[in-house]
């Protein structure tokens, strides 16, 4: 199995962590919460896939250019250390994004939170990685 920051990230891949078609509120004002943390959350998970590819493009050239003989995870720490902050960002968001899910829809939110998770991990496995969840 590859570590997990070997796969390129791609925001895609959580797209259903916003997903609450056929959930209901139990509040208003709960809800409106939820959308402005998925907003952030959407916006977290887009400026983190920019910074991944932008790091591993540099990383490449440097590859080719006989740079480094790094991992990409090694790399990045010493060269591209606006990933690390992005990526922590990106995951504060998750944690806030499941935390107003959870308040707003309940066990619901919380039912289909853990398939979602199910699935990521099981197409990281497929794909020869060990999972990492945002």
């Amino acid at each position: 199995m590859k570590p997990a920051t070997d796969r390129p990230f791609e925001a895609s891949r959580f797209a259903w962590r916003t997903d609450t078609d056929g959930l209901t509120a139990s509040d208003p004002a709960a809800e409106a919460r939820f959308e402005n943390v998925k907003e952030s959350y959407k916006q977290a998970l887009q400026e983190f896939e920019l910074a991944d590819k932008k790091a591993r493009k540099r990383y490449h050239e440097h590859e080719e250019d006989g740079l480094t003989t790094d991992t990409f995870a090694n790399w990045v720490m010493q060269n591209y250390p606006v990933w690390h902050s992005l990526k922590a960002e990106a995951q504060s968001q998750s944690a806030a994004l499941t935390s107003a899910g959870a308040e707003a829809f309940g066990q619901a939110y919380m039912e289909k939170y853990h398939q979602g998770e199910s699935k990521v991990n099981r197409e990281a496995y497929d794909e020869g990685f060990y999972p990492e969840f945002f």
